[in-house]
């Protein structure tokens, strides 16, 4: 007597080929994704006939661009070389101070830091200083002083539109912008805003 064995078939689609598929759609999607779609970054041919491509990476445009205000209004650390014509000089920090008056143009109120002495040379190799050594330098020691100065003449009490600006070269080091940074958040509150301004070498040389 022959016995016939009937196979259960299961029908249905099977969940880890399911899987692969949906991982070779999203790479072929990848693989065939345009890049001009996503940047618009060019990418063209020497003219020189070389080898290596130029590179034309994606800019962004403002539809205005927002002049800086030659007037401070409130205390102003400016940084800047030594030697304006040479980027290679030591940087110098000039505290920028309006005192009593409703606001003063750049150029008096540096004119009155170098006659009030309110400027200093920060020393060569203050990169590699220990941090207790660096905030003991004078231009550290009259950036630390200007700012409790100005606090407690001006900023007697927390409030959002109390902010000190700092006016640096592009080659500035964040290490300066740093302790200008953890001085004013000392008083909490009280100094809620710090705002930075890039100084051109042509506004430096110009004395304004």
């Amino acid at each position: 007597m022959a016995f016939y064995y009937h196979e259960n078939i299961k029908r249905g689609v099977s969940l880890p080929s399911l899987i692969d598929i949906i991982f070779l759609l999203l790479i072929f999607s990848l693989v065939t994704l345009n890049v001009s779609d996503v940047s618009d970054a060019v990418v063209q041919t020497n003219p020189e006939g070389s080898s290596a491509p130029e590179l034309t990476l994606p800019t962004i445009h403002g539809a205005e661009t927002e002049k800086f205000d030659r007037r401070i209004r409130t205390l102003l650390f400016q940084i800047e070389h030594r030697n304006p014509r040479d980027p290679a000089s030591a940087k110098v920090v000039y505290v920028l101070d309006p005192g009593d008056l409703e606001y003063m143009d750049i150029r008096q109120a540096k004119q009155a830091a170098v006659q009030d002495s309110l400027f200093a040379v920060f020393p060569p190799q203050y990169l590699q200083m220990p941090e207790s050594d660096f905030s003991r330098i004078p231009a550290c020691r009259l950036i630390q002083k200007s700012i409790q100065a100005y606090k407690g003449r001006v900023f007697t009490e927390p409030r959002p539109s109390n902010s000190i600006e700092i006016r640096a070269v592009e080659d500035t080091e964040f290490r300066i912008i740093r302790f200008i940074m953890d001085r004013c958040s000392v008083y909490g509150d009280t100094i809620p805003s710090i705002i930075v301004h890039t100084l051109t070498g042509k506004e430096a040389e110009h004395g304004i």
